[in-house]
């Protein structure tokens, strides 16, 4: 041991240097020190015997009685002017990794009689607390060895002195890591795993390493990147029996207790307590559900399922059964999985609830997912009644074989199991009433959109025991969460509108709704700032108007990428066709206004309708029609589009467009070339696509209905589909558009002119005398080339003059012959179908 003068540090040092002390190479000779080494330095204040633990560090700039210690250190020994060094003696110091640590803040008084005090609960203040915590953590994890009583502050200071007015920091208390491995000078900074060990198994060990007879160890902790930093609470109950004893003073382990009594220790960063507290309003026992609209059917449900196995479990023992464990809510993304989980625990009365969201458990060290899972269900029967939240469990459980995963994903599923089937596994007693209350009142609630992706094992009775759909909302549901969504915000939107806009949003989840709401919002404030100028009294107020403004730019989640923006064609955009169109507006439209004579009725609406007829009359076009005008959601598949060289990618692909019209049913899927996909097996135009064609037949009348999806199709070659397409219960309505007839012809260049400038004493009847045999494709040629010609005579031309109007009529190649007519005639005949 030698006295040394301390010299204070003059600038700023790097992170490792401010563990360092400084001293003459003749002073390490002297103790028998090498560069590096630690040691131990203590000071005698009016406090007491201050000490701190360092690494030597040599310097020829020193006396022999010299010492340079970082403004850390300074802190810690009280500032002193003298101290003394020796050689850190291993057999008596306690050494254990930290796992968490607690600081008091200190508060001090500044030159001007103000206070400073960063402790303060405000939450203005909550943001700044947290920056200081990572500061606090970079200090300690500089020091690396610490102990209780050491005293800090914010490196944002360049004096090396204790400033009149700054806040110190002081480690009240310290809870040691029991599967983190703990790490000494003595070992060389190896890792001792103690992964299995208890802490009373460390401390025996521990025990050995100190010499017989010795006085009691002092407690060394080594800081590690996941020990957490946490401010210690100002009113601490000092007559808790869980408690420890810091400097002297009995204290808690947590500053925090719920109201079950249960202690809240510090708890890992993806565990995240919502302790149980009063409702949102007391109002009703709904009260929690008042921000779901569109579930009263799967409320009801998960109220069944809870509420009597959290709050009386030994009604279920008394009946010998095992009490509910489990619920998996599944269905497509923004449809309010999570949002529900949430309010489920909130509206449960006195029950905790953890949510964990899946990749947060996820580790990239062995045996380290499992154990994190293990503790969230530790703390969960810690705070019974409790409800754990899985958000995303098919990140965590996926399927063991065949799926995504791979050996610790496996070990990850064996684990959650097991924890599951313990929650069943009651306490054995002579009476009933002991036996339940050995029941773990826990329950998990897991959300996914992948339910076929999660492992067929927890699927059961037993883990989870229900599963229930959250499904794509209907026109009822759609009202019910716009109604609670414009609550929030000034708004005239009158009812009737309101159920007018839910009608229209086809397929939207709640949260494309709330998307759309927000918009709506913003476009009503741009608005209003817009305006405010000329009524500066005026406050901003949604209309119906910002709703429909806000609608084309607010897109079906499910049908975002398959997504087709399709022209604005009306019915009045096809010439004649009136038949057709008839037809089409029964097939589409009946079963969307009038549902209730089709179930008065007892009859099914049609499944599917198949467009054929020559090239170039508009049956493209008046799948167009149909879809803007019926205003529900529309996928458009191009035949080649699905075919794939891999094989089972083409099946896969058609199976993939109607799980997406489903999800966002009522909707229309139209194939356009359907003769691609669907040849007639076993003929001379069979080829590679008979697993497509097989697809298509069981997903439009298979094992699984299809329900509110209406398949449209088109082709110029019937004769080459295959029969099974064309049977009642697929394609039901088999419509034959032909050439247009004179009539039909009128209407083609009448509004084909409505859109040019033409010669005034233009004679319609002329023309569509001219194209008789000619396709509407080809009456819109004739325009053109007419406008082309006026424009070759004179570019200035003011109109399209009749002359080259007649003459493009003249020169016109009719593309439709008298032999292709017939054939259709004969494939209808041959066939059977009915053109009706």
């Amino acid at each position: 041991m030698v006295k040394l003068r301390v010299i204070p540090q003059r600038s700023q040092v790097g992170h490792t240097a401010q563990r360092r002390a400084t001293v003459a190479l003749a002073c390490l000779r002297m103790q028998d020190l090498a560069a590096g080494d630690w040691i131990k330095l203590s000071a005698t204040t009016t406090a007491g015997t201050l000490s701190s633990i360092a690494q030597v560090w040599p310097s020829l700039a020193l006396s022999d009685d010299e010492i340079v210690i970082s403004r850390t250190h300074s802190l810690i020994l009280g500032e002193p002017e003298q101290l003394q060094l020796e050689k850190l003696d291993m057999k008596n110091v306690k050494w254990m990794t930290a796992k968490s640590i607690s600081i008091k803040v200190e508060t001090t008084e500044a030159k001007d009689g103000s206070r400073s005090d960063k402790g303060s609960s405000d939450k203005g203040k909550e943001r700044e607390a947290i920056w200081d915590l990572a500061l606090l953590k970079e200090v300690l994890q500089d020091l690396k060895y610490i102990s209780t009583g050491y005293k800090l502050t914010l490196p944002s200071s360049t004096s090396s002195t204790r400033d009149e007015g700054s806040t110190i920091y002081t480690i009240y208390s310290v809870l040691p890591s029991k599967q983190v491995g703990f790490t000494s000078p003595a070992t060389a900074q190896k890792f001792v795993k103690a992964d299995k060990a208890t802490q009373e198994e460390i401390e025996e060990w521990m025990s050995r390493l100190s010499v017989a007879g010795a006085e009691q160890a002092e407690e060394v902790y080594a800081m590690h990147v996941k020990t957490e930093v946490i401010f210690a609470e100002e009113k601490l109950d000092r007559n808790d029996q869980n408690g420890t004893t810091v400097n002297g003073q009995s204290t808690m382990k947590s500053a925090r207790t719920d109201q079950n009594g249960n202690t809240n220790r510090v708890l890992p960063s993806y565990i995240n307590i919502y302790p149980p507290g009063p409702l949102q309003s007391t109002s009703d026992s709904f009260s929690a559900y008042a921000t779901l609209g569109g579930l009263s059917k799967q409320i009801a449900q998960v109220r069944s399922l809870l509420d009597l196995p959290l709050s009386q479990p030994e009604l279920y023992h008394k009946f010998g059964l095992k009490p509910p464990r489990g619920i998996l809510l599944y269905g497509p993304p923004g449809t309010g999985k999570t949002h529900l989980a949430r309010a489920i625990s909130s509206a449960t009365e006195g029950c905790s609830c953890i949510v964990v969201n899946g990749p947060e458990l996820s580790s990239a060290y062995h045996g380290e997912t499992e154990e994190r899972i293990r503790a969230v269900f530790d703390e969960a029967k810690r705070r019974e009644p409790c409800i754990i939240v899985l958000d995303e469990v098919d990140a965590i459980c996926p399927k063991r074989e065949g799926g995504e995963g791979g050996e610790v994903e496996r070990r990850v599923v064996a684990t959650l199991l097991t924890l599951m089937d313990g929650m069943s596994e009651g306490v054995a007693a002579a009476d009933e009433s002991t036996a339940a209350a050995g029941l773990a009142r826990v329950v998990v609630i897991a959300a996914t959109n992948r339910p076929n992706a999660i492992d067929p094992a927890l699927r059961r009775p037993g883990r989870f025991d229900r599963e229930i759909e959250i499904g794509i909302p209907d026109a009822h549901a759609r009202r019910e969460i716009l109604s609670i969504l414009i609550s929030k915000m000034p708004n005239a939107i009158a009812s009737s509108d309101l159920n007018a806009v839910a009608d229209k949003t086809h397929g939207y989840v709640g949260a494309d709704l709330s998307s759309l709401v927000r918009e709506a919002g913003s476009i009503a404030i741009h608005r209003w700032l817009q305006t405010r100028s000329a009524d500066p009294s005026s406050s901003p107020v949604m209309t119906i108007k910002d709703l429909h403004l806000a609608l084309p730019s607010i897109r079906p989640s499910a049908m975002r990428e398959v997504f087709i923006e399709t022209p604005t064609v009306r019915w009045s955009d096809i010439g004649g066709q009136t038949e057709v169109k008839q037809k089409l507006k029964e097939c589409v439209e009946w079963p969307l206004t009038n549902p209730e004579t089709f179930t008065r009725l007892g009859v099914a609406p049609p499944r599917g309708v198949l467009l054929y007829g020559p090239p170039g009359c508009s049956k493209t076009l008046t799948a167009k029609a149909l879809a803007t005008e019926s205003g529900i959601n529309f996928m458009a598949v191009k035949g080649p589009e699905l075919l794939n060289k891999f094989v089972g990618e083409s099946e896969r692909a058609v199976r993939e467009v109607f799980r997406k019209a489903r999800a966002a049913s009522p909707s229309i899927i139209f194939f356009d070339e359907i003769d691609a996909l669907a040849t007639s097996r076993g003929s001379d135009h069979d080829g590679p696509n008979q697993g497509v064609l097989t697809s298509l037949l069981n997903e439009m009348d298979g094992v699984e209905e299809l329900s509110g999806v209406i398949v449209v199709a088109a082709t110029n070659r019937p004769d080459v589909l295959d029969s099974a397409l064309l049977r009642p219960g697929r394609l039901d309505r088999i419509l034959y558009v032909g050439p247009p007839d004179f009539d039909a012809r009128k209407d083609i260049f009448r509004i084909r002119f409505s859109k040019m400038a033409v010669e005034p004493d233009t004679g319609i009847e002329d023309l569509a005398f001219l194209t008789a045999g000619c396709s509407g494709a080809e009456i819109a040629s004739i325009c053109q080339d007419a406008a082309l010609m006026s424009m070759n005579e004179d570019l200035s031309a003011p109109y399209v003059r009749k002359q080259h109007l007649l003459d493009a009529a003249k020169s016109v190649r009719r593309r439709i012959t008298p032999t292709m007519i017939s054939q259709f005639e004969a494939w209808r005949d041959q066939s059977g179908a009915r053109s009706v």
